[in-house]
């Protein structure tokens, strides 16, 4: 339940009001490019797995991956473009954020079993010797499991969601 809770803290929503501005347009194009996304049309029941996604005024251009092919080696359709205003979202994965967002989780879960085990293993030593041995454990436990969580944040990715809307009519 925890890491359910950690992993929606890790989300991020970006919502874009159409029309977009000549800086906006350019801020979003700089956060997608370069990325696999997926995007959502009105009209189409699932998101569009494509990449090189732009907008470009007032239309989006994308290439779109090709249904037939595996999504391990996909092969792109060519390039395609649609009304900005038929865009609902766009969504796509950030592994840099997810693997800092690992490493901060894995370190802390880590630190707290590694200060656990510590406390509670029977140190055969001839004095009490807690005081050397609990904060090696806690720290070996940070950085372990840090570093799993790194890996595993890296490769899972934090997601991130544009959400594109209308002015609102007043």
């Amino acid at each position: 339940m925890a890491s359910l809770c950690a992993y929606m803290g890790c989300a991020t929503r970006i919502t874009a009001v159409r029309p977009l501005g000549a800086q906006n347009e350019t801020m979003l194009n700089d956060i997608v490019a370069g990325r696999k996304a997926k995007l959502t049309l009105q009209g189409k029941a699932e998101g569009l797995d494509s990449t090189d996604v732009r907008l470009a005024g007032s239309t989006v251009r994308f290439l779109e991956r090709d249904p037939a092919t595996s999504i391990w080696r996909p092969e792109w359709l060519p390039e395609t473009k649609a009304p900005l205003a038929s865009v609902q979202r766009i969504e796509f994965r950030e592994t840099g954020r997810g693997a800092l967002h690992g490493f901060g989780i894995g370190a802390a879960t880590g630190g707290i079993a590694g200060f656990v085990a510590g406390m509670s293993i029977p140190w055969s030593c001839d004095k009490d010797c807690r005081g050397v041995f609990v904060p090696l454990t806690t720290l070996a436990g940070a950085v372990g499991f840090g570093l799993v969580g790194a890996a595993l944040g890296g490769a899972i990715g934090a997601p991130t969601t544009i959400e594109f809307s209308d002015t609102p009519s007043h």
